[in-house]
C-alpha cells in the first residue's frame, strides 16, 4: 500500500464539480474498501487546521468498452464552495488514515499556501500541535518547519524498458555530491526495496548523471507499476539514501 499524494488544480470550471481520480489511487482505494468491506465507499477530506471533515463520494463513469473513469464528485462540490476556492487554486490530498480513507487537504494560491488562515502554529514544548495551555507553548513561523527534498519522476516508457529512477543533476549536486559511485540505496512504495545509485562525474569530480539502477526492475513489478505513472519522490535519510515514492 502507498501513501497517496493526489494534486488537483482547480483549472478549467468542471473541475469545481468532478475531478478525474489517477488510476493507482483509484485501485488502491478499492481494494482498501474491498479488504474491510466497506459498504459506505467516500473520501473523507479535512483542512491542515481543521476538524471538519467532508465526506466525498467515487463514482464510476463508463467510456466504452469495459472501461470507466472514476471521479469525485456528490461532496466535492461542497468542499470547493466551503473553502471559497478559485479558479488556478492547487489542492494537495494526502493520505493520513487509510482504514477510514481520510485525507488531509492543503491549499495553495499561487506561491501562497492558504491552508493556514493564521501564519503562525501553535505548538506544544513536546512538539505537539495544541490550542491550549498556552504557558507551556510557543508560536513557531510555520516556515521553518522542515521540509522534506523531493523530485518528480514519471515512468516513461524508457525508463520501464530500462528500468531505472533518473535524479535530477541539481537535486544530485545538493545532496549527493559527497557520496561515492556506487551507493546503495532504499525506497519505499509499500515495502522497503534495496537499490542501487550509480552517479558519473565530470573532471572535476562535480555530478554530472545520477539514476537508481539496481533494485528499480524489483521495484516496478513488485508494486504494480504502469508505464505513464507519475511519483512524487521524498528523500527521508542520507545514510543510506532513502527515499519515498508517492504515486500523483
Amino acid at each position: 500500500m502507498s501513501l497517496w499524494r493526489f494534486e488537483v488544480i482547480l483549472d478549467t470550471p468542471e473541475k469545481f464539480s468532478k475531478v478525474l481520480v489517477p488510476d493507482r489511487m483509484n485501485r488502491e482505494v478499492q481494494e482498501v474498501w474491498n479488504n474491510f468491506d466497506i459498504k459506505d465507499r467516500v473520501l473523507s477530506l479535512h483542512r491542515d487546521t481543521e476538524s471538519k471533515v467532508y465526506r466525498v463520494q467515487l463514482r464510476h463513469l463508463f467510456t466504452g468498452q469495459m472501461k470507466f473513469e472514476t471521479y469525485l464528485r456528490r461532496g466535492w462540490n461542497e468542499f470547493v464552495t466551503s473553502n471559497n476556492l478559485r479558479m488556478h487554486d492547487r489542492i494537495v490530498l494526502t493520505l493520513e488514515d487509510h482504514h477510514k480513507i481520510l485525507y488531509m487537504v492543503r491549499i495553495w494560491r499561487g506561491s501562497t499556501e492558504i491552508t493556514v488562515v493564521d501564519s503562525f502554529v501553535l505548538i506544544d514544548n513536546d512538539g505537539s500541535i495544541s490550542d491550549s495551555d498556552i504557558i507551556s507553548t510557543e508560536y513557531v513561523p510555520r516556515e521553518i518547519l522542515i521540509k522534506t527534498p523531493f523530485f518528480e519522476f514519471t515512468f516513461s516508457k524508457g525508463y520501464m524498458d530500462k528500468p531505472k529512477i533518473n535524479i535530477p543533476v541539481s537535486f544530485a549536486l545538493a545532496h549527493f555530491q559527497d557520496h561515492e559511485d556506487p551507493t546503495e540505496v532504499e525506497m519505499h512504495v509499500s515495502k522497503w526495496w534495496k537499490g542501487t545509485m550509480r552517479m558519473s562525474f565530470d573532471s572535476k569530480h562535480r555530478i554530472m548523471s545520477c539514476d537508481i539502477k539496481k533494485g528499480v526492475t524489483e521495484l516496478i513489478k513488485g508494486e504494480g507499476v504502469k508505464e505513464g505513472e507519475k511519483a512524487l519522490v521524498e528523500m527521508e535519510g542520507t545514510d543510506p539514501p532513502s527515499f519515498t515514492l508517492t504515486f500523483t
